[in-house]
């Protein structure tokens, strides 16, 4: 029986979706010879196959502002942030190992949120730019990352991988906060716990093994650490953690706010992790507040405990995809499936293909959230709330695919 914080996920169930209608631009090639898995779709929408090449322009989605989408139920999901791309291939070779993980990431900032870090001579500002210097391909230029980060930790012991993506909340930046100065640190500290070179209370008391500490505790463990540094004066993000267990196959998560993951098997996505808000466009995030704006702000304060918890049982072949909200604001699930699915296509390397699915998956979406036309599920969310708001949100947008191989 599972420990309590934790559930397995129910099958992934998709609120009603407008009508999706797609056409295959000329010469795309895929007409003639690729056609997608049968995918049922939200509310019934037929989805057909679709060029997803480097350069694309998306012509996806039928727009309509009509009063019928109030009654719609819009997905939960919202919130911001970046692009560039990393692949660590097979990056937890275990003794004996019985999975393997793949993992490929991209992000991109939104116009004008770029060169957000700690000074370089710093251990988390080095730390920054080493990551983004590792996880860049010399064959694309690269992209600041904005006010989101992210990590790729190889568990000790080759015990397996580990995984963080956090969205710094971009409010601040009213206050002359640097949003990104706090998602930085809590994926630094993360990775950090996670590597062995920080160890709590709550790892010791909430894991059973320091190898394979629960993302929960780890959380909370990088929360503490990042709430004591001094050069983080204020700020707050959207996080989702995951570990990967090379020897059993099991996926330990945990989520807060509208950062989150997508698992798909089979040709078809299985679960999504909830996202928690405490109001339109306003996720649950964990926080750090200076006096001033605690006297200025009616902030509500969430922690660690807040978060949601996950444990599921891996299969060779899975796909799981970490995301800010930059995505899921801009791209419905169904898409990124398709997306994927092409991918597994045309790359017959599965150390290639996580790579390429995270950098079309990003390019996608900053195509969608420059969109004035295309109903977006942030649109959607906004007409149920009576908030006037048409196509995409502009936003930093982060990525990271993992696959899994026996």
């Amino acid at each position: 029986m599972l420990p309590s914080p934790y559930h397995f996920p129910t099958p992934f169930h998709s609120e009603a979706s407008p009508p999706i209608s797609r056409s295959l631009p000329r010469n795309s090639g895929l007409a003639s010879h690729f056609r997608l898995p049968s995918v049922p779709a939200a509310g019934g929408a037929d989805l057909l196959g679709y060029d997803l090449s480097p350069g694309y322009q998306p012509r996806v989605r039928t727009h309509s502002h009509s009063s019928g989408l109030r009654g719609a139920s819009p997905r939960p999901h919202h919130h911001s942030n970046s692009s560039s791309n990393v692949d660590v291939r097979g990056v937890s070779p275990a003794r004996h190992p019985r999975y393997k993980f793949f993992v490929g990431a991209s992000w991109a900032a939104k116009p004008g949120n770029t060169d957000h870090t700690y000074p370089p001579n710093t251990p988390i500002g080095a730390w920054v730019l080493d990551t983004l210097r590792r996880h860049t391909f010399s064959s694309r230029r690269a992209k600041e990352p904005g006010e989101d980060f992210f990590f790729v930790q190889s568990l000790p012991y080759d015990a397996g991988t580990a995984v963080g993506i956090a969205d710094g909340v971009g409010g601040w930046s009213n206050q002359g906060v640097d949003s990104a100065v706090f998602s930085q640190a809590l994926m630094y500290y993360a990775s950090k716990v996670y590597n062995g070179e920080i160890v709590t209370e709550a790892v010791l008391k909430g894991s059973s093994s320091r190898s394979r500490p629960k993302p929960k505790d780890v959380l909370k463990s990088a929360y503490d650490v990042t709430m004591t540094d001094s050069f983080v004066k204020a700020g707050s993000a959207t996080t989702c953690l995951i570990n990967f267990d090379a020897q059993t196959g099991m996926m330990y998560a945990t989520n807060i706010g509208d950062t989150g993951f997508i698992i798909i098997r089979s040709g078809s996505i299985i679960y999504q992790s909830r996202a928690q808000f405490r109001g339109f466009n306003y996720p649950k995030q964990l926080l750090k507040n200076t006096t001033a704006s605690r006297r200025s702000r009616n902030n509500s304060s969430d922690s660690p405990r807040d978060a949601e918890s996950y444990e599921v049982q891996l299969r060779e072949k899975d796909i799981i995809i970490a995301y800010t909200d930059g995505l899921v604001d801009n791209v419905y699930p169904e898409e990124i499936l398709e997306i994927c699915s092409v991918v597994l296509q045309e790359h017959r390397h599965d150390h290639d293909r996580p790579q390429t699915m995270s950098d079309r998956i990003v390019d996608y979406a900053r195509q969608c959230m420059r969109s004035k036309t295309l109903l977006t599920p942030f649109e959607r969310q906004a007409i149920k709330q009576g908030v006037a708001h048409k196509g995409g949100k502009i936003d930093d947008v982060t990525v990271v695919v993992t696959m899994v191989e026996r």
